[in-house]
């Protein structure tokens, strides 16, 4: 057998991290989950950009999570355009492992991330909060994966309004990357901020809206069940649209702000239906209506200070017209306002 080539790029994080251990040894870390989430995003990021890991092309297995981080990484690698699979138990290849370990360097508190895809690949990383923000403070590292030498894009950990911190620290981390990167939905980092985006901000995030495909009606469930599996409706508005129309009205935004009175980021998520059923004078124009109308929506919540981390779109259409009695209308959206519920508590 050919033995795993490993390449350690820029600065060389922890031998732990590479030497294969289930379960790092030092204190484990306590973060906030929006640094959760950045981590989870930058690990997806990178491993999507790793020679015969594109999304595409792989489905990944995990074990039901319940870590703030699990389920951040679930997200993640979803949002960048993996399978994702429940499994009860490890399995010897694509199932997804991952570690981290709090530690002391140099009077500084640093975490060290990894996250294994048994028989594939391993990718390792340090981080540092100060003054309430994550910032990596090594390169990425990469085990088992080629790459041609391209650069990662850090921004994610940098928003443009903040002039503070030490990124030259660090500078660009090399990783892996392949021809994947060329697409304009997996290129960079799709995070924004949760308030305060001017309009240029909100007009590229809405511009990288990416939807499930599977057509709800179909699935017979939301795209997101398993993702939102704790997750109640406290809240459900529909958003009527004009005939053949994705054009979202002035009423549909007031309505929006109404509902954000309700709204708390840490506990809360946003699920949103497009729909369209019936005849239409657009060529597939169900599921053009559908996710269109699903898109602008989101769009509307990013321009109203939601992150896109807490919004969740997905489409129900037929060509037959809906009953008035169905859930889902002919030509509108169905938005709901979902809480984490505590089955434990």
């Amino acid at each position: 057998m050919k033995p795993m080539a490993k390449y350690y790029i820029g600065v060389l994080l922890l031998n732990s991290m590479l030497g294969g251990c289930a379960i790092f040894p030092g204190k484990q870390d306590a973060l906030a989950l929006e640094h959760y989430e950045l981590v989870a995003d930058d690990f997806a990021s990178v491993l999507s950009q790793v020679k015969g890991m594109a999304p595409v092309k792989t489905t990944l297995l995990m074990k039901k999570e319940r870590t703030a981080f699990g389920r951040a990484l679930y997200q993640a690698l979803r949002e960048e355009g993996y399978g994702l699979r429940y499994v009860p138990a490890p399995e010897k290849q694509n199932y997804v492992e991952f570690a981290s370990d709090t530690f002391e360097r140099g009077g500084e508190i640093k975490t060290a991330y990894r996250v294994v895809i048994t028989g594939r690949v391993e990718l390792g990383r340090e981080y540092e909060v100060r003054a309430g923000m994550i910032y990596p403070t090594s390169a990425m590292s990469i085990a088992g994966g080629e790459h041609v030498g391209k650069q990662l894009d850090d921004s994610r950990f940098y928003p443009a309004k903040l002039t503070t911190g030490r990124r030259g620290e660090i500078g660009n981390s090399l990783v892996g990357l392949d021809a994947r990167t060329s697409n304009p939905y997996l290129a960079g980092p799709k995070q924004s901020n949760a308030a305060g985006d001017d309009s240029a901000e909100a007009e590229e995030v809405m511009s990288k809206v990416v939807l499930p495909n599977t057509n709800t009606a179909i699935l017979g469930t939301s795209n997101y069940s398993d993702l939102l599996t704790d997750y109640m409706p406290v809240e459900t508005i529909t958003l009527v649209f004009d005939n053949d129309s994705t054009e979202i009205k002035h009423t549909h935004g007031v309505v929006i702000r109404e509902l954000l009175k309700s709204y708390s980021p840490d506990s809360d998520r946003f699920l949103i239906i497009g729909c369209s059923h019936g005849r239409t004078g657009i060529p597939n124009g169900n599921a053009v209506l559908a996710i269109g109308r699903a898109d602008v929506i989101k769009g509307e919540l990013v321009k109203q200070g939601v992150s896109m981390r807490n919004i969740f779109p997905e489409g129900c259409w037929s060509g037959d017209k809906a009953d008035a009695k169905d859930e889902y209308p002919s030509r509108g959206v169905v938005l709901k306002l979902m809480r984490f519920h505590d089955h434990q508590a």
